[in-house]
């Protein structure tokens, strides 16, 4: 009797063991981690193709909540010392909606520099025909082109005959994957000469028809624009106040030139000729070249904080010119950001069509994203703090919802986190909230 109770004590013990170190799973099991670690530097682990994973401050009640919450997804945590703390799926590729802009800002600073600015140049020729040509800079706001305007009159200028537009730094008015060409903003497509991230606001005040800026003045050549749009899409007719994007290359050019010209003659000067489309002649010297007020550290922080599309794929193209040659062209943009990711980066099998995050043929895995937060980690001051002690870029489409960045822990110092969900159902606040329940 002794002996048959001491047998059954033992079992009961070895019971309880397999009930604390294994777990059902869908793949068969799965150890309760805190025994061993994983370190998200160590080339091993790169090549673990093991779907779930988690350690302290993690447990299995976790992975059972996260379970309830992805149907397609994964969620990667690291820790400062590059402990993995949770793994869910974390070698999936999926899509990472506007989360990819962190690797195309990544791949500007290592390219252009935190200091780079953007140009435009300005000609002007005996008969005072003046010239402008782009050179893709994202942040050509109403204020900056004040700015312009106000700088050539302090260096003299007093008359302007034509104003000629040249775009050819851009090989073609670009309108990427995923871009749906209507005119809302987020499908504003890309110019190397463009005015308010190529679009437009306005506002409705009974039947007149008004600038949607205090900082932009109305130009009557907006609503040639605005007309095209409301027949193409009559649900413009209903808003009062709108802003909407420029689908057509001369349309953007053409008002680019006519908000200058409402610009210069505020600024004093005599504006009398056409406006006009054409190159601008090399042999003449550059009378202005203007620099972007904005630092590029300073644009990619906007672009950041405001998820900017457009923002995104100028800096792309940009990049394709700068780093292959001129003009630009999407080709050349997504094939440095491939290279950036590959050779310098040492990253393999993502996939990338633009630069924004806008494609659904972009794809990623969460190992992906926490390696580049890795190397975003010197820039991280340029994300928003979403929560508090929570610096990330979100992302979004129909079907991805997307969060990565760092959380500022009193345990385990700064930690790395990329939650990418390709699901309807936006699951990714309880997701966050899970996570900041167990790290505060």
């Amino acid at each position: 009797m002794k002996l048959l109770f001491i047998a059954s004590f033992i079992l009961n013990i070895a019971l309880i063991g397999l009930i604390v170190v294994y777990f059902p799973h869908d793949n068969g099991s799965y150890k309760e981690q805190q025994k061993e670690t994983k370190n998200f530097n160590d080339p091993a682990y790169e090549n673990n193709k093991e779907n779930v994973y988690f350690r302290s401050p993690f447990g299995y009640k976790h992975i059972q909540e996260l379970k309830t919450l992805i149907d397609s997804g994964s969620v990667l945590v690291v820790d400062s010392k590059g402990q993995v703390l949770l793994d869910y799926h974390s070698n999936e590729p999926l899509i990472p909606a506007s989360t990819l802009k962190v690797i195309t800002s990544l791949a500007a600073l290592h390219y252009l520099g935190e200091d780079y600015h953007f140009h435009t140049e300005f000609k002007i020729d005996s008969k005072n025909n003046l010239f402008i040509k782009g050179y893709g800079d994202p942040f050509l706001t109403s204020e900056e082109i004040q700015g312009i305007a106000l700088r050539l009159a302090k260096k003299g200028m007093k008359k302007i005959n034509s104003i000629s537009l040249d775009g050819s730094y851009f090989a073609n008015f670009v309108m990427v994957p995923g871009n749906e060409n209507t005119y809302k903003a987020y499908d504003a497509k890309n110019s190397a000469l463009a005015a308010n991230f190529n679009t437009i606001a306005f506002k409705r005040l009974g039947s007149r028809i008004v600038s949607g800026e205090k900082e932009t003045p109305f130009v009557p050549y907006s609503l040639k624009i605005l007309k095209q749009a409301e027949r193409e899409d009559k649900q413009l007719l209903r808003s009062r106040k709108l802003r909407i994007s420029i689908k057509d290359k001369e349309d953007s050019l053409l008002y680019f030139g006519y908000l200058f010209k409402a610009f210069s003659k505020k600024a004093g000067i005599k504006v009398k000729g056409k406006i006009l489309l054409r190159k601008s002649p090399s042999e003449l010297p550059v009378y202005y070249n203007h620099r972007s007020s904005k630092s590029l550290s300073g644009v990619i922080q906007h672009l950041l904080e405001h998820s900017n599309n457009f923002m995104a794929n100028q800096i792309l193209l940009t990049l394709g010119a700068y780093v292959k040659k001129q003009p630009a062209t999407l080709e050349q943009g997504v094939a440095v950001l491939s290279n950036f990711v590959k050779n310098v980066l040492k990253i393999k099998d993502i996939k990338l069509s633009e630069g924004s995050g806008l494609s659904y043929a972009n794809k990623v895995t969460a190992r992906h994203m926490i390696k580049i937060l890795g190397h975003f980690k010197r820039y991280r001051y340029l994300l928003k703090e979403v929560e508090k002690n929570v610096y990330a870029k979100s992302g979004g489409l129909k079907t991805v919802k997307s969060l990565v960045g760092f959380m500022d822990t009193p345990r385990y110092g700064e930690v790395r986190f990329a939650i990418i969900l390709n699901q309807s159902y936006n699951n990714k606040p309880h997701i966050l909230k899970m996570l900041m329940d167990t790290f505060f």
